[in-house]
């Protein structure tokens, strides 16, 4: 019996040797393709084969492997890729005749491993590398190429369990270009195979290490919806959809039923059954996840079975003392008071009391002096009232609550703070498996979630903060204003949960936060007044500001803050945030902003937020491409979720970071790439100006009726159709193509709707029965829409579309639209009225077309000249004008003073002053008696005299 090695080849000299040699005592010839290598991988190769063969590479796998099995003279195949290698040799021939030749062929374990991490075990899983040499066993597939029998029979299998084999071609820093390159081989075939569906697993594989989730996700479902397959490493798609679902919090129903599923259909798994127990685990439910983990680690002790576990050695210590921890923490019982101060909260303590009776044993308010209807609401429920005489401090009032209270731990939120509704029932777990921590544990941040209810709950900025503690005598409140709580014996010690405690704050909704931040800054200056300012006072003084406005003042505290090396825990980020966002709006020179932006990547480089600071910089200084690296970082950090635990406000620049690549994309040419980043930019926010109009422009060569489909897939609803016609509207003299949109979709608005849209509420009017401000407004709309269209063929100078959209143009206008897009076609006077219509627009709309307009009007008597020159003058066009007074001089011996005082002004302001002078005299001397020739002859002496 012999073996023969296979391998296929391409600048392989990094690993051939280590292939090779790890396989020569075991096979007994080793055939070589290379299909085009640059390097030293041939001379390599040689020191062990003469079976050296060189192929054209066609982008097809499969066809190269078949191509190595032909040259092939041995019994049995061994084929191996160059980036893998076995540790220790293995009488393969052996392990054959025990078996009497019944198989043909052997799956062999396959170790992924990091050579970027120490040889670090990412995955192992099993696959065919020894087959029969037989003509009817083949590979098949350009990519992910499988062994299969020719003749529609199934190949009868083994496996040997005496060897390993150990892949690195999924090592760090490998994974991007081959994943990269896999996917292009993969979209075509997926293009061309009849058998789409073996591809899902591989595709959700290869988007997922791109970074790609959302379509990572996709294939992975469409992979588990065919069920559990005949193939090695089955389980691969439900560990990729797993591990990006965790990665959510709002995801977890959805995990709960995907585990399940996956536990359905690999019961012998122990990886799946450990995953659920963290599942239940994660929700608190210790029964349920002592008793799932448990049986993990049974099966994995007696684990034996061909699809790949990682749930092994380590791992089930790990789960061993997760399950002890979970036993003692379910046995544990604390009590939780609740507390917060209030001052005429009727607006919102219903909803505190509500939401904190979920998880607290007592609710403690102390009022300092409401005047509406707070006191009456908490008198109905069963909380405790306290009253407490304001003294503008902060921290005496919460500690004097704190002294009320009775509970081991205590919650301190604000009265328009909630804990979310999905993360409320998290705060007694949380609490009671932190209790035992007395020495780790002071304090617990979360997550606080700023949002504007005037906005529809729009997320306005989230940043984490401390809002539950133990009660012991040595945490308290300090500060009178942003009191914080600190630890009298020692170093507060804190934890931080994320996501499993967010609190959802309305108190920085835009009808509220201003008289909130002037109340802030008066105890500040207050407490300045009485004090002295200090280094204390600059990030609030900063912050005020800041949201006040005055974005001179919020530069200089921020700037002071910074320079005094002073930190704040959790929102340091805000004070750059600040900075950054202030320098901009007074319009800072770049170069500034720059240097702090560099300071902010330095101290927060795992927050999304400056990165996408630092492309807006690059956009203001039309460096957009340098930019796309800075976007992208920013959109990966965002995904990734990193415990930056700082305050952040991407959630607000996403749709703008977004659009912000859509850009770039369009620059470099990539519609494709653009397309997926508008998509995504619209889906967090449809209101995105930008990147609708890059949704136009990206389908500006469809018809329209494909148009107004696409954004269909965005713009449904009526408030979202309002968005659109009034953007439409607002841009309407961008090009040809918004303007039919305009016509097109207002159109289909008033037949969905029933009613005519109107930038200016015209309904409005109508309905309040003003018919005549309702008329003047519609001609007012009707002028400004013409000029706009006007303009619009102008631009773009296409005869044919003039033919195609004279329909919405009025008299002769386009006969006067001709005269510019053709040559020797001059006007009338009896045209001037549609010419003075076209010139109108183009003064408003487009000057840098005036020149033409200028050279048509040559055609028309001088009484019609005059006309145009005067109305260049109320337009300030003095050179202009006074092109044509000069003309008129030339033309005709008549002497008409309007001609020389209208003559005199234009030379007047263009600094001709001999001119100007003579013209004005001739003007006084023909009969012309303005006064303003006085004024101007007097100007003119004065210049005189002064030289």
């Amino acid at each position: 019996m012999k073996i023969s090695a296979c391998i296929i080849t391409k600048d392989e000299e990094i690993n051939i040797n280590r292939c090779l040699k790890s396989i020569k005592n075991m096979v007994d010839e080793v055939i070589v393709i290379d299909t085009g290598s640059k390097d030293e991988t041939i001379n390599i190769a040689g020191k062990y084969t003469n079976n050296i063969y060189h192929y054209k590479w066609s982008d097809d796998f499969a066809k190269a492997r078949n191509f190595a099995i032909d040259k092939a003279n041995g019994d049995y195949i061994l084929f191996l890729d160059a980036d893998e290698y076995f540790i220790k040799d293995c009488n393969l021939k052996e392990i054959i005749s025990s078996d009497n030749n019944l198989y043909d062929a052997y799956l062999i374990k396959i170790i992924n491993i990091n050579i970027d991490e120490n040889d670090k075990i990412m995955d192992e899983f099993l696959a065919i590398r020894l087959f029969k040499n037989d003509i009817n066993i083949r590979y098949q597939g350009a990519i992910h190429e499988q062994i299969v029998k020719t003749n529609n029979t199934n190949l009868s299998i083994d496996y040997i369990n005496a060897v390993n084999l150990y892949h690195t071609g999924y090592s760090s820093s490998l994974i991007q270009q081959k994943a990269e390159r896999n996917l292009q081989k993969l979209q075509q075939e997926l293009a061309l195979s009849e058998d789409k569906e073996r591809l899902y697993a591989y595709l959700a594989e290869t988007y997922y290490y791109l970074g790609d989730k959302d379509s990572a996700e996709k294939y992975a479902k469409l992979d588990i919806a065919q069920g559990r397959k005949n193939v090695t490493y089955a389980s691969k798609a439900y560990r990729i959809l797993i591990e990006i679902l965790k990665e959510d919090y709002d995801k977890n129903d959805e995990l709960k039923n995907v585990l399940e599923q996956a536990i359905a259909e690999f019961p012998q798994l122990p990886d799946f059954k450990a995953e659920y127990a963290l599942y239940y685990a994660s929700t608190f439910n210790y029964d349920k996840a002592v008793e799932i983990m448990k049986s993990a680690v049974v099966i994995a002790e007696n684990y034996n079975d061909i699809e790949p576990t990682m749930f092994k050695n380590e791992k089930v210590e790990i789960a061993n003392n997760l399950i002890k921890t979970w036993e003692e923490t379910k046995n544990t019982a604390v009590k939780i008071s609740a507390c917060v101060i209030v001052k005429n909260e009727e607006e919102n303590i219903e909803q505190w009391l509500a939401n904190t009776a979920i998880y607290a044993d007592e609710q403690i308010v102390v009022d300092t002096g409401s005047n509406d209807k707070t006191i009456e609401i908490i008198e109905k429920s069963s909380a405790q009232l306290y009253h407490f005489k304001w003294n503008n401090n902060f921290a005496d009032a919460k500690n004097y609550a704190i002294s009320k209270a009775k509970g081991d731990w205590i919650v301190f939120l604000d009265a328009d703070e909630c804990f979310s509704k999905e993360t409320v029932n998290n705060v007694r777990e949380i609490i009671i498996r932190e209790h035992k921590n007395i020495e780790t544990v002071d304090a617990i941040l979360c997550t606080i979630i700023n949002i504007d209810q005037d906005q529809g709950g729009k997320e306005i900025h989230r940043f984490i903060n401390l809002r539950l503690f133990r009660n012991v005598d040595y945490l308290k409140f300090h500060g009178k204003i942003h009191e914080a709580i600190g630890n009298s014996k020692r170093e507060l010690h804190i934890l931080i949960e994320k996501e499993q405690l967010q609190i959802i704050h309305t108190g920085y909704s835009k009808s509220i936060v201003d008289k909130k931040v002037r109340r802030n800054l008066e105890l500040l200056l207050e407490d300045i007044e009485k004090n002295g300012e200090g280094v204390q006072h600059y990030r609030y003084l900063s912050d005020c500001y800041h949201a006040l406005g005055n974005h001179e003042q919020a530069i200089k505290y921020a700037k002071l803050h910074i320079n005094s090396n002073a930190t704040s825990v959790g929102n340091e980020s805000d004070i750059y945030r600040n900075l950054i966002n202030s320098m901009v709006i007074v319009k800072v020179d770049t170069k500034e902003v720059e240097v702090y932006l560099k300071k902010a990547l330095a101290l927060f480089p795992n927050m999304p937020d400056f990165y996408a600071y630092y492309a807006a910089n690059l956009f203001r200084e039309n460096r957009q491409l340098e930019a796309k690296p800075y976007l992208e970082k920013a959109l990966q950090l965002n995904e990734v979720k990193t415990d930056f635990n700082e305050a952040t406000v991407f959630a607000n620049l996403l749709s703008e970071t977004y659009s912000y690549l859509a850009e770039v994309n369009l620059k470099e040419g990539n519609i494709s790439e653009a397309r997926i980043n508008i998509h995504n930019s619209l889906k967090d926010n449809k209101y995105n100006i930008t990147a609708f109009f890059q949704l136009l422009e990206v389908n500006s060569n469809n018809s329209l009726e494909t148009i107004i489909k696409e954004i269909g897939k965005y713009y449904n609803i009526k408030e979202e159709c309002d968005f659109v016609i009034e953007n439409l509207y607002n841009n309407i003299s961008n090009n040809l193509l918004t303007f039919l949109l305009l016509i097109e979709y207002a159109t289909l608005y008033k037949e969905k709707y029933k009613i005519l849209h109107s930038k200016y509420e015209m309904i409005k009017l109508i309905n309040e029965k003003l018919y005549q401000e309702a008329s003047n407004l519609i001609t007012e709309n009707i002028v400004k829409d013409l000029k706009q269209l006007i303009v619009i063929i102008l631009r773009i100078d296409n005869e044919e579309k003039l033919q195609e959209y004279e329909r919405y143009l009025p008299g002769q206008i386009k006969n006067v639209l001709e005269s510019f897009l053709k040559e020797n076609v001059s006007l009338t006077d009896s045209q001037i009225d549609d010419y003075m219509i076209v010139l109108m627009a183009i003064l408003e709309l487009k000057q840098e077309l005036l020149p033409k307009a200028i050279e048509i009007a040559s055609n028309f008597s001088n009484i019609i000249k005059f006309k145009i020159a005067i109305s260049l003058c109320e337009y300030k066009l003095w050179t202009e004008a006074a092109t044509i007074f000069t003309e008129l001089f030339n033309q005709t011996q008549e002497q008409s003073g309007e001609i020389f005082y209208w003559s005199a002004i234009c030379n007047f302001y263009l600094s001709n002053k001999n001119l100007a002078k003579e013209h004005f005299l001739k003007a006084k001397k023909l009969g012309v008696t303005r006064n303003e020739i006085e004024s101007y002859l007097y100007w003119l002496e004065k210049e005189y005299a002064n030289g």
